[in-house]
């Protein structure tokens, strides 16, 4: 068992250079399906009649979200392989979430999964660097995990970091603060904006919540928001200048220019083609999209019209804009669900992850005034849950469609809620004090 998981952990993180030596996207999903359910079926073997659902509450809204989808498969006469492949992701990642929270490995075994994913991590800035030195920066080639989609270059990073952050806050352990500054130079690289943006934010959210956690008084949380104040400023100064597309001269380290920063982000998000019928960017075709839900029937604003409907779609301008919006590219999450399985199917799944927020906080008032490795890793799903309802509304559809993000996510959240407490030490954690 402790083999098939390294082997899931090292396909996950080399998506990349597999596509590079001509690994196919069908061959490689197809691996990862294949070993997601094998540790599922070896561990409800093993645990049969007892086997251990960590929240009832996510079980139901799972269950029903899976229903959701079969009725409007049905209902609207979808193709049932391309509706799986839908499914796929959201059932990978539950059925991880299940296998892990019940499985039972040895201490050695675990600390070999953990050096693993240690050393998984480490190599991404090192991939970004090389990147950068034969490539510079662009969009595409993301660490040795994708080759393609340029959000997982603000993804990851904002993933990630908070972890990094309290991790260092705890141990003041130098390796933690190279991994930030890695990961902000792997957004560096990807030429990714909105990371600027956000990065501050994060990490001041980060700090409140280690602060509160041990002191609990409103004085820290005056602090963090003075933090706030004072280095969003900084971290945008920072972005626009060292990305070219965020300042006027278009170059790295250009000239500052607040007014065109602002336009660039109204442009971005609202779109600039003011003569378009459809939606442009990120907030527009949001909105745009909305309005034609309010105009359509029945059956689409509740069930959608099938979880096929943009399933291996290669004209994706003319599906889009039997919706509303100019290209496929600017759907965020909710704008692929809310056509596939309407406002049941789209909500259960923002739902899904803002109970996962509700009970990181519950668990967290356990650990409060208390030292340990699960404190900090409650707080980073806190972070985590935050950052993934904020890309399935406003930012992309990528957390919800990696096979990447989304399993190491569930791997965490199933490590902590483990019914044998196997992968966690209750004080301190061997791989992070030595």
């Amino acid at each position: 068992m402790n083999n098939i998981i390294k082997i899931l952990l090292i396909l996950l993180f080399f998506q990349g250079i597999l596509s590079i030596i001509g690994v196919s996207s069908t061959l490689y999903k197809s691996a990862i399906d294949v070993l997601i359910y094998l540790i599922f079926i070896i561990v409800l073997a093993k645990n049969k009649s007892n086997l251990y659902i960590p929240h009832k509450g996510l079980h139901k809204i799972f269950i029903f979200y899976s229903i959701i989808v079969l009725f409007s498969a049905v209902v609207n006469e979808s193709d049932l392989f391309k509706s799986f492949s839908f499914y796929r992701n959201t059932l990978n990642g539950y059925l991880f979430f299940i296998a892990i929270s019940n499985i039972h490995l040895k201490r050695n075994e675990v600390t070999q999964i953990k050096r693993l994913v240690f050393f998984l991590i480490l190599i991404q800035p090192l991939a970004s660097l090389m990147k950068f030195f034969i490539i510079g920066q662009s969009e595409d080639y993301i660490g040795t995990f994708s080759l393609s989609g340029g959000s997982y270059s603000t993804l990851v990073p904002l993933l990630f970091i908070p972890m990094f952050y309290l991790l260092w806050l705890q141990t003041k352990r130098k390796i933690f603060g190279y991994l930030i500054l890695g990961y902000i130079f792997m957004a560096f690289v990807g030429d990714k904006r909105v990371f600027w943006f956000l990065l501050p934010i994060v990490l001041v959210l980060s700090n409140s919540m280690y602060k509160k956690t041990y002191y609990n008084r409103l004085v820290k949380q005056l602090k963090s928001v003075i933090s706030l104040i004072i280095i969003f400023p900084v971290f945008i100064y920072i972005g626009a200048r060292s990305l070219p597309s965020l300042n006027p001269d278009y170059e790295i380290w250009g000239t500052f220019d607040l007014n065109y920063l602002t336009n660039y982000a109204v442009d971005y998000s609202l779109g600039n083609n003011q003569d378009s019928e459809y939606g442009v960017g990120r907030l527009g075709s949001l909105n745009s999209m909305l309005f034609y839900f309010n105009d359509s029937n029945p059956k689409t604003i509740t069930i959608g019209d099938g979880p096929d409907i943009f399933v291996d779609k290669n004209n994706e301008d003319e599906v889009s804009k039997d919706y509303g919006v100019l290209k496929l590219s600017h759907f965020t999450g909710i704008m692929f669900y809310l056509p596939s399985v309407g406002i049941l199917g789209s909500l259960s799944i923002l739902f899904y992850h803002i109970l996962i927020f509700f009970i990181a906080k519950k668990k967290l008032k356990y650990f409060q005034n208390k030292i340990g490795i699960k404190r900090i890793m409650w707080i980073s799903i806190s972070i985590m849950t935050l950052i993934i309802c904020y890309d399935y509304i406003f930012y992309t559809k990528a957390f919800v469609h990696s096979n990447l993000l989304n399993t190491l996510f569930f791997f965490l959240l199933g490590a902590l809620l483990n019914k044998y407490d196997c992968f966690f030490i209750n004080k301190t954690d061997s791989l992070i004090n030595k």
